[in-house]
């Protein structure tokens, strides 16, 4: 009896299932938008808004890898020339890196450049010694003409062609 009674339910609630109203599925996964770190850009190129310009570790908007803890951006500078800037926690100035400002030069108007923020720690890392070795923060932008070493050792002149450094490629 009690099988009867359990093979009855089942028919039952196999038919009660063909009248049910099916969603479809989507064959393509939806893109979640990107979601911004609690990192920002604050700068003179963006009125020093230290909570507009957040920075990404996603893979989008010029972070290059995912998840690595160091946040990037593609950013459009609307005028050439020089500006100063820093990484900030989003809308806290007691947070921001480096503690001078950092600066970077554009050439054209509308130039992109590439922000990033390192907040790996290197201290214990193989090869070079980092300073500093976490919260690193760089921009790849246009380069002046040239750059001269200036100090005492050479009198401080800021024009002195024996102290004149050379480009060797990608921002060195």
């Amino acid at each position: 009896m009690c099988r009867k009674l359990f093979a009855a339910w089942m028919v039952l609630a196999l038919l009660g299932g063909m009248f049910v109203t099916r969603t479809p599925v989507s064959a393509m996964p939806q893109l979640l938008p990107a979601a911004p770190s609690s990192w920002c850009v604050a700068g003179d190129f963006n009125s020093w808004n230290n909570a507009s310009t957040p920075l990404y570790d996603d893979g989008t908007h010029g972070d290059v890898i995912p998840e690595d803890n160091i946040f990037s951006l593609d950013y459009t500078v609307a005028a050439a020339g020089n500006y100063g800037w820093k990484i900030v926690k989003c809308g806290d100035w007691e947070t921001a890196y480096p503690a001078q400002n950092a600066w970077l030069n554009t050439a054209a108007a509308n130039q992109v450049v590439k922000i990033t923020f390192d907040a790996n720690n290197h201290a214990n890392d193989a090869g070079w010694d980092l300073l500093p070795a976490q919260n690193i923060v760089n921009a790849v932008d246009t380069l002046p003409a040239s750059f001269t070493a200036v100090g005492s050792f050479q009198g401080w002149v800021n024009n002195d062609p024996n102290t004149l450094m050379a480009h060797v490629g990608s921002g060195i």
